[in-house]
């Protein structure tokens, strides 16, 4: 989901989150009863072209919720699954992107921030849903974490500008949002947190990698994000930390997948059943996968070599 992380990192450690021990897998290796679908972005190889998907849990119904020729993608769902938030270049000047919402089916787009002169980027709801946190990027001052109401008014920044920002996430109880950012000085990607009504910007994971992507699981007690593990050079994977713990360095956090390539972008289903993340093997290829609650039984959901799919959210 993000850049490709520089070697070094963190080594496995041996914090042990709880998992959902009660998740029964069916007949398709998927756990009953999680019906929601998971909403991400795909880029066509064939063509270049980004669009919004949704995909069952069972890797059944791949449906295009978007059909642009450009770039449709960072999509995230509302608390209650009745819209999408995404950015996108359609209606926009070459090289910029705006701040969209459109209904769980594709229909009803509205542009919320039409910004010409500034690019967005990875907007994500709060857990009430009255609220959106974003990216923008401004040519000559540089990334600043933002925050406006859901329907695009009240825009506030909140951090910046750093030379480079991505994909903020809110606390389940909607009272921080953390992100990556590189800092004007510094040259690699740390994780920041944030009080969502502004204040002191503090340091939660600053390994010697690209520290990219945290997301929050269900409880709200755990982080989870991706690294480059230590002496493993070009390989990228998913680690996971207590809220709460003072360890920024890495050392005491859990580590998840092991596979060469990248693991990145790790999301949970609505139930804690299952995670579904990013994975982009040696091949080069780039596929949606899960993981069952307890973090074990890693497998592919997708299996697309013209489809490059990445930012799942469910």
């Amino acid at each position: 989901a993000g850049d490709p992380a520089p070697p070094g990192g963190p080594t496995a450690a041996p914090t042990q989150p709880p998992g959902d021990a009660t998740a029964t897998p069916g007949a398709s290796g998927t756990p009953s009863g999680v019906t929601q679908p998971i909403v991400y972005e795909a880029r066509s190889a064939v063509d270049g072209s980004t669009n919004v998907y949704t995909i069952d849990a069972n890797g059944e119904n791949m449906t295009p919720l978007t059909d642009d020729a450009g770039f449709s993608g960072h999509p995230g769902w509302s608390p209650d699954y009745a819209q999408v938030v995404f950015v996108s270049d359609r209606d926009a000047p070459p090289g910029t992107y705006d701040v969209w919402v459109m209904d769980a089916g594709g229909a009803n787009g509205v542009n919320l921030t039409n910004t010409p002169d500034a690019t967005e980027w990875a907007p994500k709801f709060s857990p009430d849903g009255t609220r959106i946190t974003y990216i923008e990027i401004v040519d000559g001052e540089g990334s600043f974490l933002m925050v406006m109401n859901a329907d695009g008014s009240g825009r506030q920044r909140l951090a910046g500008p750093y030379k480079f920002a991505e994909f903020p996430a809110w606390t389940r109880d909607g009272a921080e949002i953390w992100f990556a950012a590189i800092e004007q000085a510094k040259n690699d990607v740390d994780i920041y947190a944030i009080a969502a009504g502004g204040g002191e910007v503090r340091v939660e994971v600053a390994t010697p990698s690209s520290d990219l992507c945290p997301h929050f699981t269900r409880d709200g007690q755990y982080v989870t994000y991706a690294t480059a593990p230590a002496d493993e050079p070009g390989n990228i994977d998913l680690f996971i930390r207590e809220i709460g713990s003072d360890d920024t360095t890495g050392e005491t956090h859990r580590r998840l997948t092991t596979e060469p390539g990248t693991d990145d972008y790790m999301a949970p289903a609505p139930d804690s059943s299952l995670y579904v993340y990013l994975a982009r093997r040696e091949s080069g290829t780039a596929d949606l996968w899960l993981m069952d609650g307890d973090f074990t039984n890693p497998r592919p959901l997708t299996n697309t070599p013209d489809l490059l799919e990445n930012v799942p959210d469910w």
